[in-house]
Parts: C-alpha cells; structure tokens; sequence
C-alpha cells in the first residue's frame, strides 16, 4: 500500500522533503500531529502502521488507505483497553514492524507541540525496541503554512477541498535520532521525544522567517 499514499500525496500536491533516516526493525515513530496529512507524508516515505482514532476510519480516502495499511484505530477516552493496545503493539514491534504513534492524541497549528501522553510509549519499552522522534514541519512559500493545519473543529471534507484548491504544500520531515528503551521511564521518554521534536520544528520555523524577503521601504518623495 506504499504506492497508494504516494499517489495521494500527489493528487492533494504534497511535497515531502525528508532529513535523517527513519528506523526499522520494529522502531516506534513518535510525530507531532498537525494535520490527515501526516499520515500520507509518512506513510509515503516509510513502510508503517499506524494508530489513530477510531473516527478516521469513516473518513473518505483517508479511512480507506488506514484501514488497507493495518490501522490500529482507538477510541479516546477509552482507558479500559489501554492495557490490550500496549500488548498488541508490543507484539507488532517485536515481529519487526514500524508502527508510527502520534502522542499529543489531537492536531495542534504546528506553532506549539503539544504535551506527549506516555501510556502507549510502553510498549517499545516492554517489547525493548527504539523510539524515534519524528519532526512534521509545514511550509508554504518558505512560510508556515496556515492551511495545512486541522484544527478547530474543521470538516475533514471542507479542509481536503481547501488542500486541493491550494498551491502546493511541503511539508518538512525530520527524523531524529532514535531513543533507547532498555530501563526507561515511559514519562521521561515522553519528554524526551517531545524535547526533540519541539527543538527540530522550532529550527525550521526560524529557517523559514530567516528566509522572508525584506520589506520594500518607498524612498522619501524630494
């Protein structure tokens, strides 16, 4: 199903322009999530599952293309089951499948990363296998894009019709370096994931206005 999220990157005119080089072998991509998007940039460039929320399996395309690359949907709020998902994850890893979690739990603008929940981060301490901190950055014309984001109660179709009728967008993935699992905390890892992730996407954010064109300034009339 890898040619299918690369061929919806290029029907919604996403480019994705990769750094670092993502793990493998069982490794837990953990991303800050800004947009549906995120799931076909990543999953464009990485051979993964996914978790996601039980609602964007009725989401039209996007539904489809989870549900085909083995989503793992959850239902929020649902802490009953917690304990059966880092059971299932930690035997997915184990059997050398990357699995990519997006641990704020909601989409944010991409200005400010959320707080990381650690419940799921067992997993890859229990199965003793890597996580990676995954930075998503979204530009438009070498701005931060304000489209991409959604966010604010958005219809998923609305904000697919907005995407299409918009000029291309980029989104920047940063892969970092992996985090080792042997002994850890699962909060500390949290933090540590997400003090990764807040550094790369604020270093993309001063590279994008760094690269803003002075303002004219109009020459006193003589």
């Amino acid at each position: 199903m890898h040619w299918w999220h690369q061929r919806c990157r290029r029907l919604i005119g996403l480019k994705v322009t990769v750094n670092g080089t993502p793990g493998h072998d069982g490794t837990l991509l953990v991303a800050n999530h800004v947009s549906w998007m995120d799931i076909v940039a990543l999953a464009s460039h990485t051979p993964a599952c996914f978790l996601a929320k039980a609602e964007v399996r009725n989401w039209p395309l996007i539904g489809s293309l989870a549900t085909l690359t083995g989503t793992l949907f959850v239902r929020r709020n649902s802490m009953s089951v917690l304990t059966r998902i880092i059971d299932h994850l930690g035997v997915v890893l184990q059997a050398g499948q990357t699995v990519v979690l997006f641990p704020e739990g909601t989409t944010g603008t991409g200005e400010v990363v959320g707080k990381f929940h650690s419940g799921l981060l067992q997993a890859a301490i229990d199965a003793q296998r890597p996580v990676q901190p995954v930075a998503l950055s979204y530009l438009r014309g070498g701005e931060l894009d304000e489209l991409a984001p959604f966010v604010g109660g958005q219809g998923f179709l609305g904000h697919l019709w907005r995407m299409l009728g918009a000029h291309r967008t980029e989104v920047l993935v940063d892969f970092c370096e992996p985090l080792a699992t042997a002994g850890a905390d699962r909060r500390q890892l949290a933090v540590e994931a997400r003090r990764c992730i807040v550094a790369r996407t604020r270093l993309r954010r001063l590279a994008a206005v760094a690269r803003r064109p002075e303002p004219v300034v109009a020459a006193d009339a003589a």
